[in-house]
């Protein structure tokens, strides 16, 4: 019985020694946590360099500028 549970401690204590040894980009946890950084940065990057900010903010000043026209109207529309 206490054998067996040498020989258990002994293998654990293997299959920790190589994980350890593993390069970290290897390792599960470290993949679990780049993976889904990469994949937000690449559709960071992708909204950037297709523009899509850029005509977000145009589509706003145009808006902007309407409602400041309407503003506008309404208060001479008053006096």
């Amino acid at each position: 019985m206490e054998n067996d549970r040498s020989d258990l401690e002994l293998e654990k204590l293997k299959l920790e020694i190589r994980e350890l040894q593993r390069p970290i980009w290897r390792r599960p946890a470290f993949l679990g946590a780049f993976v889904p950084l990469m994949l937000a940065v690449i559709g960071l990057a992708s909204t950037v360099f297709t523009g899509y900010f850029d005509e977000r903010m145009a589509a706003l000043r145009d808006q902007r500028k309407e409602l400041e026209q309407v503003i506008e109207s309404q208060k001479h529309n008053i006096q």
